[in-house]
């Protein structure tokens, strides 16, 4: 069965989608999500030229807007999904231009994920002190 986004994206598309969405998209790409175990997570929403975007993709980017800007979930999630989309269709784009292989491009990737590490792992020691804490306030 195919979904309403499963095609090829026109040139002219994809130049307004570059303009109106590249920039928040990239902020939405630093922002990575973690998956879940539930079985609910892994549906498929939809297929952009093959490559699936799942309800738990889509639950949690909609949950960093929801909490950011009190959007109504039905109108918020197809915005959100309509935002995934988008966002797939520009990594398939940058992928058959090879921009993966950019030295510029593979240094930013290394740099992101060296900010993600760090990230999780400030939080992980964040737990763990919150945990002592509350196990030596007993």
């Amino acid at each position: 069965m195919k979904t309403p986004y499963e095609g090829n994206i026109g040139d002219a598309r994809f130049r307004m989608v570059v303009r109106v969405t590249a920039w928040p998209l990239l902020a939405i790409l630093c922002a990575c999500g973690t998956d879940s175990g539930h079985e609910s997570d892994r549906q498929v929403i939809a297929k952009v030229n093959g490559d699936e975007i799942t309800v738990g993709e889509l639950n949690d980017r909609f949950s960093r807007f929801e909490a950011r800007f009190g959007l109504d979930a039905k109108v918020g999630k197809q915005q959100v999904l309509d935002a995934l989309v988008n966002e797939q269709l520009l990594v398939q784009r940058a992928m058959g231009h090879e921009l993966d292989r950019d030295p510029a491009v593979q240094h930013a990737l290394e740099r992101a994920t060296r900010q993600i590490l760090v990230q999780a792992e400030i939080e992980r020691a964040g737990m763990a002190a919150d945990h002592l804490f509350t196990v030596a306030a007993r």
